[in-house]
């Protein structure tokens, strides 16, 4: 099996699920956008490693669910394959790190993804 993917083995990582969460739920652009920037955000902390990758995609998505967009079939997912409290304590991480930025020790995603970042600190206040 080995030779046959040339040793080609990877970890898949939080955007690679959210890529396909995204695609199974029929979610738009902008909603995909915002979702990578938290995973970006998530995989640059060393606290972030406690929670799995499908994980943290499902909780980037779930917290625009919280501030303005909406996507039904999200919850359904959580409710059937997540456990929720360890999704909605990520989400807690991910809303501290949004309204922290100043303690922030990763400013280069902030800067990336600058205009995503203030529309969600201004919905999570």
């Amino acid at each position: 099996i080995l030779k046959t993917l040339d040793y080609d083995l990877g970890f898949p990582t939080a955007i690679q699920f959210l890529r396909y969460i995204v695609k199974v739920l029929s979610c738009s652009r902008q909603e995909y956008y915002c979702g990578k920037f938290l995973c970006e955000l998530m995989s640059v902390s060393y606290s972030a490693l406690r929670w799995k990758p499908s994980e943290i995609a499902v909780a980037s998505l779930d917290i625009l669910n919280d501030v303005s967009t909406f996507i039904p079939a999200l919850k359904q997912l959580v409710n059937l394959s997540f456990n929720e409290n360890s999704i909605s304590e990520c989400k807690r991480f991910m809303r501290n790190v949004i309204l922290q930025k100043e303690l922030s020790d990763y400013p280069t995603v902030f800067t990336k993804y600058d205009s995503v970042y203030n529309k969600l600190k201004s919905e999570l206040k």
